[in-house]
């Protein structure tokens, strides 16, 4: 089963530059702040991913290496030290399945490709060369299903950003780019989520921010504008969340930090601003799962 048919909220923490962490809820399209779930220190453009019992928040500006487990039965964090990175990294993105995520690329005094495992059921993160990204770059964006993820647009210095996509597959822990699965937009500062079958990867910025929905869809490698599902205002640096019908792209920056939360359902390919799902605090450089 795909795990994310089990989950009935996301996490939505950090961001600059602040520890809060805020759930939404699913069914009911509404957030709240958990003061239990914050992060163990403060930080903004991290990198999360989770299963269908618990999630890691890693990396960061400011964090270092630091892996924050958030279980979602309690709603509580702590810091997991065995999970942390195996280097300091902040705007990174992972993605995985229900056993494991990698957490790859990133910028630490530099350009990174480097991927890290990390394995949900020992807790623990180790270096896998093999899975490195083809291409070093931070302030990309990553969605998968059970089977291999995405790790698709980023900015490889002072560019407007790049369309590479690179497919890591789980099952053998190797990464190769996908020419087809380029994003239809070279741009940075991105998010994405998806379901089994497709993955969006929306927002972002070129020489400004834009509102741009890209559709990856798994079983072909192949990646197409979706007019339809365009956020509802142009910003980068958000973050996304979501379950099999439907996903939340969250905060990020426009003119000024936003709250605003968007909702796009799978089965039309349609996005909406929903207010009550709004964050409790206007913030970029947040991470969701």
């Amino acid at each position: 089963m795909f795990y994310k048919q089990q989950l009935i909220k996301g996490f939505f923490a950090g961001g600059a530059i602040t520890a809060i962490t805020d759930r939404t809820t699913y069914s009911t399209e509404t957030t709240a702040r958990v003061p239990g779930a914050d992060l163990s220190q403060s930080t903004y453009y991290l990198g999360a991913a989770g299963n269908a019992e618990k999630c890691f928040f890693s990396g960061g500006s400011g964090f270092g290496a630091i892996a924050n487990r958030t279980t979602y039965s309690t709603e509580t964090t702590a810091a997991v030290s065995g999970a942390n990175l195996s280097l300091s990294a902040s705007e990174l993105s992972a993605t995985g399945n229900a056993e494991k995520c990698f957490f790859s690329g990133g910028y630490s005094g530099g350009r990174l490709a480097k991927a890290d495992r990390t394995t949900y059921s020992t807790e623990t993160t180790a270096r896998v060369n093999g899975a490195d990204l083809s291409l070093a770059r931070h302030g990309h964006a990553a969605a998968g299903n059970s089977e291999k993820g995405f790790f698709s647009g980023g900015t490889i210095g002072s560019d407007p950003g790049v369309a590479t996509a690179d497919r890591t597959t789980y099952s053998t822990e190797t990464t190769a780019a996908v020419t087809g699965a380029n994003i239809s937009q070279a741009r940075r500062y991105l998010a994405a989520t998806g379901n089994a079958e497709k993955g969006f990867f929306s927002g972002g910025a070129t020489s400004s921010e834009v509102a741009t929905a890209d559709r990856t869809t798994y079983s072909t490698e192949t990646t197409a504008a979706v007019t339809g599902a365009n956020l509802s205002q142009v910003r980068r640096l958000l973050a996304a969340a979501s379950n099999v019908e439907k996903g939340f792209f969250s905060g990020g920056l426009g003119t000024s930090a936003v709250a605003t939360a968007d909702r796009i359902a799978y089965s039309t390919e349609t996005t909406a601003a929903v207010t009550g799902a709004n964050l409790s605090l206007a913030r970029f450089g947040p991470a969701a799962a």
